[in-house]
């Protein structure tokens, strides 16, 4: 699905204003080119702290991406 159909799900007011065109370009790249990718980036917590997450996704069969976010904030600490 296009970027712009997967950020109406609501995440993307989570992700920080920095990293939201570095984010966008790697999903458009990665989905253009049917490729997994791994994309470092902060998303807004509940209580309002930022933390870094990395992002992996891969191409699913039949389309689309599956993936996963992880908390990477302790690492980079």
């Amino acid at each position: 699905a296009p970027f712009e159909s997967i950020a109406k799900m609501g995440w993307a007011r989570y992700l920080h204003p920095d990293d939201a065109a570095a984010y966008e370009a790697a999903y458009l790249q990665a989905f253009a080119a049917r490729t997994p990718y791994s994309h470092e980036c902060r998303f807004q917590r509940a209580d309002g702290q930022y933390r870094g997450l990395r992002n992996l996704g891969r191409p699913a069969p039949g389309g689309g991406f599956v993936g996963c976010s992880v908390d990477v904030t302790a690492l980079k600490e």
